[in-house]
């Protein structure tokens, strides 16, 4: 879930620094970067949103993962796949169809259905093209 959810949150900072045209490295990195202004994940959803790199769904669908990286990083406790408010995190993640049957999955089937989430949400990204072209989300969608 935290690998997933930082990858994700990469892809984003490449579209979202990609935008800031008029910047350099060192300036975007003041503000992208950990500790910096937009430095968090929820932030930088947020921005995405903003600026339409993202549509509403994706924003939806980030903040869900956003909120599930979260969970297990910060958890006292082990958060597993099995554990209900990742189970559940994960029913918002797919559609309808398989949500309902994730009530019945062992923790591994779970897994499963939110790495597919995971590669959908990277595949919006693929789609955005963005400054030199579609391959570094490409590359994280073949690994």
């Amino acid at each position: 879930m935290i690998l997933a959810g930082t990858q994700l949150e990469d892809a984003l900072t490449y579209y979202i620094s990609g935008r800031l045209t008029g910047m350099n490295e060192e300036e975007k990195e003041y503000f992208l970067g950990i500790g910096c202004p937009i430095g968090e994940f929820g932030r930088k959803i947020k921005l995405a949103l903003g600026m339409e790199i993202i549509d509403r769904e994706t924003f939806e669908l980030l903040e869900i993962v956003r909120s599930m990286r979260n969970t297990s990083a910060h958890a006292l406790r082990e958060v597993t796949f099995e554990t209900d408010v990742i189970r559940e995190a994960v029913s918002l993640l797919v559609d309808e169809k398989h949500a309902e049957a994730i009530k019945d999955m062992d923790g591994e089937k779970i897994r499963i259905l939110y790495f597919m989430g995971y590669k959908s949400i990277m595949y919006r990204f693929s789609k955005l093209g963005g400054p030199g072209g579609e391959g570094k989300v490409l590359a994280l969608l073949t690994k």
